[in-house]
């Protein structure tokens, strides 16, 4: 069935998109802030009929404003060039239970935050929305089954496809549980395939 954003007022903006995380993140898994800036930017710019602001230009403002996360929005506003602000705050990320570097089971907690420029307060989120992702499916996968990397990839993958499904319609399964791969018919059309995700 189709599923409605939570947040459809993209549409016709210009959005810049800004990923944080605490230092410990940061230092343990140094490329996830950049990855999901650059994925989401890509999602949105297919996706939700807008205009997004170059991942690399982002990354170059963040590095010159060290405290950019402290930065009121109307000033980012103004400096971005944007009508739209996506801010991703990563809360937790992690590849294995705490205390435990046998199992795989990777988590991802954040809190995305939209502010529009044209809106009622620029400063105060006109949305906050929290995003809990877990990865893999499979209980009790350990070293031996499975690298890092693939937990990383597979972790990353599904957190970029939650966060985007926020933003624009998107198809799910009715019944999650009974659906196995098979063709989810779409309307009266001849179509047979899973639409694509």
């Amino acid at each position: 069935m189709e599923v409605a954003p939570e947040y459809p007022y993209l549409e016709g903006e210009v959005v810049a998109v800004l990923v944080d995380a605490d230092l410990g993140i940061r230092y343990e898994h140094q490329n996830v802030v950049q990855t999901v800036g650059a994925s989401m930017a890509q999602r949105l710019l297919q996706q939700a009929d807008c205009r997004v602001i170059n991942p690399r230009q982002i990354a170059s403002w963040q590095l010159q404003r060290g405290e950019w996360n402290f930065t009121p929005a109307s000033e980012i506003f103004d400096e971005l060039g944007c009508t739209r602000l996506v801010v991703i705050d990563f809360i937790e990320y992690r590849l294995n239970p705490p205390g435990n570097r046998f199992l795989w089971e990777g988590y991802a907690l954040a809190t995305v935050n939209v502010y529009e420029a044209d809106g009622f307060d620029p400063d105060g989120p006109a949305a906050i929305i929290d995003l809990e992702v877990e990865f893999p499916d499979v209980a009790q996968l350990t070293r031996a089954e499975a690298s890092a990397d693939q937990i990383e990839l597979g972790l990353l993958n599904k957190f970029i496809k939650e966060a985007g499904f926020l933003f624009y319609p998107h198809w799910e399964a009715k019944f999650p549980d009974r659906y196995r791969g098979n063709p989810i018919p779409v309307g009266n059309s001849k179509r047979t395939e899973p639409p694509t995700l």
